[in-house]
């Protein structure tokens, strides 16, 4: 009898134990639901907050983007205009020769910041980039004169090469016939 009555036990001491341990893990399980309630509520609540003002600074960032880009492309121009007269040949007219007329435009107040472009060799550059600044300051050029400029400037290029970087880049330059000669503008000017 002792025996059934330990076992009794046993199993009754085994069934306390197995209850306990089931009572700490739902108990545990019911807390950890309720942090992840919580925690959820609280993230959500953030997310709307985070949202509404990102929808704020939308608009900033979109200017901020097509800013960068204005930047990106003057800086550009400004190097290969900057190139263009550190090349040009010397030519004396009412302001000067163009290299001082340059520097004179490069003069500014002591206390703004200067942002001086990055000199490259015109060589550095796409021929057509450097095409696209020369007639920028014409409203049309025939492209013999393009090409004796070019090479007043210093640039060793081909009639070909000159041809082929107008072909290649027509979104940017517009090309008229007038009987044999040829002319090249920039689109939309």
């Amino acid at each position: 009898m002792q025996g059934i009555k330990s076992r009794k036990f046993d199993s009754s001491n085994r069934l306390d134990c197995l209850e306990s341990i089931l009572y700490d893990w739902f108990m545990r399980l019911r807390e950890l639901v309720r942090g992840l309630a919580i925690q959820s509520g609280r993230d959500d609540a953030e997310l709307r907050k985070l949202i509404q003002e990102r929808g704020k600074v939308y608009p900033a960032y979109l200017r901020y983007r097509e800013l960068e880009e204005i930047i990106s492309q003057k800086n550009e121009r400004l190097s290969i205009t900057s190139s263009l007269m550190l090349n040009a040949p010397v030519l004396k007219t009412k302001e000067g020769d163009a290299f001082a007329a340059f520097k004179r435009s490069r003069i500014v107040e002591e206390e703004s910041e200067s942002l001086l472009p990055e000199f490259k060799e015109l060589s550095d550059f796409p021929l057509w980039k450097v095409i696209r600044e020369i007639v920028r300051q014409t409203p049309e050029m025939q492209i013999i004169s393009l090409e004796h400029t070019l090479k007043t400037f210093g640039v060793l290029v081909s009639r070909a090469a000159i041809e082929s970087a107008l072909e290649t880049h027509k979104d940017e330059f517009n090309i008229t016939r007038q009987g044999r000669k040829k002319f090249v503008a920039l689109k939309g000017a």
